[in-house]
């Protein structure tokens, strides 16, 4: 294809031969780009977030496989780019697929099942094993990037499911993919201690329990000495999970010989990204 004409100066974008946005070629055929611009750089091909460059005009692959589908962009000096999406067509590879499948409670996930052949009918999502897909499930489905999934839901957790597609006539399907969600952080961390207060004699041994709770173990945690410098209290960690959306966290504070200057008030301090909570007990070493 010509050069675009521009008045002198001004830059314009690469010139890409074949000159059409989208390309479809058959599995062992040959993948021939040709790039013109004086100012040159490179060329970029990019399929599921893998990125490739080359930095000859001319971009050949003599055998095309499924896995050369992807979107190929030449760019010049003046950082303007041109591109081009190339179908490789694969009777035995309908979908190239990039696991594992995470998605955030309330917020869109893709399922990254790109075709390989645009001229497919129904591309969809399909449950595994015939079960049904969740009702309220809504998607978008779009060749080139996969199938996005709307408003993830917590009861989307470990949902199984397929890319799906008819290609002449015979239904296709995708390897399967696992719904793996992460809980979104509505609340500050809920926290407690074993007891609020303790009077002691000196040399006894002084242990509380703070018991944290959220909805997944990103949540930070820490016992603070209030006003004062550290004591020699040893904390320890003990954690589980307790179902999919519920995380447990024990912090013990120990100190092995209490004295009279460890005396006051000891804080359980837990936080998540939606804010902070604290409990507090105190203690008086006599």
């Amino acid at each position: 294809s010509s050069q675009p004409s521009v008045s002198p100066g001004e830059l314009s974008l690469p010139s890409i031969h074949p000159a059409k946005s989208e390309l479809i070629v058959s599995v062992g055929d040959e993948i021939r780009l040709l790039c013109t611009d004086p100012g040159f750089v490179k060329w970029t091909f990019e399929i599921l977030g893998q990125l490739s460059e080359k930095t000859n005009p001319e971009w050949i692959t003599e055998k095309a496989e499924a896995t050369n589908t992807g979107n190929y962009t030449c760019t010049n000096k003046g950082g303007l780019s041109s591109s081009i999406y190339v179908f490789v067509r694969d009777p035995e590879k309908l979908f190239l697929i990039d696991l594992p499948l995470y998605g955030k409670e309330e917020n869109d996930t893709l399922v990254r099942c790109p075709l390989t052949d645009p001229e497919v009918t129904n591309y969809s999502l399909t449950g595994c094993e015939g079960k049904p897909l969740p009702k309220d499930l809504t998607f978008v489905a779009d060749p080139k990037a996969g199938i996005t999934i709307r408003n993830v839901k917590r009861e989307y957790h470990r949902l199984c499911l397929h890319c799906s597609a008819n290609q002449k006539g015979k239904s296709m399907l995708s390897k399967k993919f696992t719904l793996k969600v992460r809980a979104a952080i509505k609340a500050v961390p809920v926290v407690s201690v074993s007891k609020t207060s303790y009077l002691l004699r000196e040399g006894e041994e002084f242990a509380v329990t703070c018991l944290i709770k959220d909805v997944s173990s990103s949540v930070d945690s820490m016992w603070i000495k209030e006003n004062s410098q550290q004591s020699k209290a040893q904390t320890k960690k003990n954690s589980w999970h307790q179902g999919d959306f519920s995380y447990l966290r024990q912090e013990r504070l120990t100190i092995s010989s209490a004295r009279v200057n460890d005396s006051g008030v000891f804080m359980c301090y837990a936080n998540n990204t939606f804010g902070s909570a604290n409990v507090t007990t105190t203690l008086e070493v006599v």
